[in-house]
């Protein structure tokens, strides 16, 4: 009886799985050193399987979202110079809280003293 022999998965180099995935090299590497992509070290090499290109793959993938747009013209921390946006998190018509009127005294203060000199 003999053992079946095993098929091993084609290994793509560093330079093939970028191909692959339409971005750089040098991106690769940043992705791989952020472990969001598995891959193996074969030889003092990486390389990546299909199956590792399309795990990343997958795990880019964002859901559609339907709702209502909202447009953020700026941070509601900081806000504009003529007075800070309304929060986010508090719907209108609502009062804000102490801390979040702390926060907006101290970005005014800071951007009166960062302000460029008209």
């Amino acid at each position: 009886m003999t053992a079946s022999p095993t098929r091993l998965p084609l290994l793509l180099t560093e330079c093939e799985a970028a191909e692959k995935l339409r971005i750089s090299v040098d991106t690769l590497r940043r992705i791989r050193k952020r472990g969001e992509i598995a891959a193996r070290r074969i030889g003092g090499r990486w390389r990546y399987t299909d199956e590792d290109i399309l795990e990343y793959q997958e795990g880019q993938k964002v859901a559609a979202w339907r709702g209502r747009v909202v447009e953020l013209e700026r941070s509601a921390v900081t806000g504009y110079r003529s007075g800070p946006t309304q929060p986010i998190t508090t719907p209108r018509g609502t009062t804000t809280t102490a801390a979040a009127i702390d926060r907006h005294a101290a970005s005014r203060l800071a951007q009166t003293i960062f302000a460029r000199p008209r």
